[in-house]
């Protein structure tokens, strides 16, 4: 690898600087990356002083993210093997990334890739075989809005939700914070010694640091702690860390933000019922729903996902439980009677995999029971008939969507070995096509091996997959063979439902 200087705009190594006049400079201290994760920009042609690249860059930059950037993919991956405890997001040419981002797509540290290109179509081909990159774009714009759902999703990653009682990291937490909370200190003191800290640091904009400086007095500490700004994700990465250095710079924000929760507290407490919630500590804000399908409550939703919602409302509890492509991700919350105010949770999933929950004041009374619709092809299947071949009923296959490719399915199936096969399907003309069958090569008795061989043969020829009321899978091939499925994966009644909208 090559060991050139890195074209860096975020420093990333120490120094030590020698002016003119002989004076030694120290090099600044380990810097504390209020972020947690790392971004890198690599690109060949990038060039910092062309207007274009300067507006690219402070539109990522207004994202509170400080960039690394290089024009050779040598010290690029120099950069990214020596930051092998750091999460890292990837910028990089659709050029340059085809060659590099094979070589290194399996490092841990790497977490997603952004192609950044002006022809879409060329550059998604070899995208589309590897899951860390994240999408192919054409415009910066569409990069500031991945990035932004993947700071989310990053952030509440760094500490898991947890129904297990509590671990002990929140008790030292908890005690660290009640020590803090005691210290009385100077607030403008303490201000100008966390801006001056914060200078010290590569990866905030002199801009923001001074709006602190500035304005901190003007406006509430749960505004400073929303804002769009740095203290959210420092503060956070923080406790998350453990970092003491800056729980102790941020100690006069510590203080007032805890102050102004307990007189808003003390404020609704006057007009709120006396009745208790049961709370799971997490990072991440249920009010939004993003949490619910991240980390502890597994990947990201995507296109083709099947999301259920089960809400179970009694005289006594209102509990709400998620389940994700038929796997039950536990429960969401738990309100338990008399509640507060009718609260009727309406949950909307959008397109980039967010989640909304809102809250109706009002439900309608009449009810109904959802059908319960399978008419995808996805699941476990028993071979129901097989005319040509009556051995090979009972035989069972399973089937799930490719994860590199729309409308691209494997099917699994087991004699002796694991056969493995992908199905593609033309929505347009409704024909299927299968690859070759792939196999292990384990030997087992003859009739059992024949019998791997009809299905091998079958399976390599299909031209139709339908499914027949739900229940029934028939797959045909080109020599006019057939064989029906029954399917195997159990589909319960929907829960009772409630428009109350309407």
């Amino acid at each position: 690898m090559s060991n050139r200087k890195s074209t860096a705009t975020a420093a990333s190594e120490l120094a030590v600087i020698t002016p003119t006049n002989g004076t030694i400079v120290l090099p600044k201290p380990e810097r504390r990356v209020p972020q947690n994760f790392l971004l890198i920009w690599l690109d060949a042609n990038l060039n910092k002083s062309d207007e274009d690249m300067k507006r690219s860059l402070q539109k990522v930059q207004y994202l509170g993210a400080s960039i690394t950037t290089f024009t050779d993919a040598d010290e690029c991956i120099d950069f990214l093997s020596a930051n092998k405890k750091e999460k890292v997001f990837m910028i990089v040419s659709g050029s340059l990334g085809q060659h590099v981002i094979p070589k290194i797509h399996a490092w841990p540290q790497l977490d997603s890739v952004y192609v950044f290109c002006s022809n879409q179509s060329i550059h998604e081909e070899w995208a589309r075989a590897i899951s860390k990159v994240k999408g192919v774009h054409t415009t910066i714009e569409s990069i500031c809005e991945a990035l932004q759902i993947n700071r989310k999703n990053c952030d509440r990653a760094m500490i898991s939700i947890s129904y297990n009682g509590i671990d002990m990291l929140f008790t030292y937490t908890q005690l660290l914070k009640e020590a803090l909370l005691k210290i009385e200190d100077d607030d403008t003191k303490s201000i100008k010694e966390f801006v001056d800290y914060c200078r010290l640091q590569d990866d905030i904009t002199e801009d923001e640091i001074n709006k602190v400086e500035l304005e901190y007095h003007h406006h509430t500490p749960i505004w400073w702690y929303t804002a769009p700004y740095f203290m959210h994700s420092m503060l956070n990465r923080g406790f998350q860390l453990m970092d003491v250095d800056i729980i102790v710079k941020m100690n006069f924000f510590i203080r007032d933000l805890h102050q102004h929760i307990k007189n808003l507290h003390r404020d609704q407490k006057q007009f709120a019922s006396t009745n208790s919630f049961q709370l799971f500590r997490g990072q991440g804000n249920l009010s939004d729903g993003s949490s619910l399908l991240v980390q502890s409550f597994g990947s990201q939703i995507k296109e083709g996902d099947t999301i259920g919602l089960l809400l179970v409302l009694t005289n006594t509890n209102m509990k709400m439980y998620v389940f994700h492509n038929e796997r039950s991700l536990g429960m969401a919350f738990h309100i338990q009677s008399p509640y507060p105010k009718p609260l009727y949770p309406v949950v909307s999933f959008k397109s980039d995999g967010k989640v909304t929950i809102i809250h109706a004041d009002q439900k309608h009374r009449s009810l109904e029971r959802m059908l319960s619709q399978c008419n995808s092809v996805e699941g476990k299947w028993k071979v129901l008939s097989f005319p040509q071949h009556p051995e090979c009923i009972g035989c069972e296959f399973r089937i799930q969507r490719h994860e590199h490719g729309e409308n691209m399915y494997v099917l699994f199936a087991t004699v002796v070995n694991m056969l493995h096969c992908v199905l593609k399907h033309n929505p347009t003309t409704n024909e299927w096509k299968s690859a070759d069958v792939m196999s292990t090569l384990i030997a087992g008795p003859p009739e059992q091996m024949k019998e791997e061989q009809l299905l091998i043969n079958f399976l390599s020829n299909i031209k139709n997959v339908d499914v027949e009321d739900q229940k029934t899978l028939v797959i045909r091939s080109t020599d006019g063979s057939e064989i029906k499925l029954e399917r195997r994966t159990e589909w319960t009644a929907l829960p009772v439902t409630e428009n109350i909208f309407a």
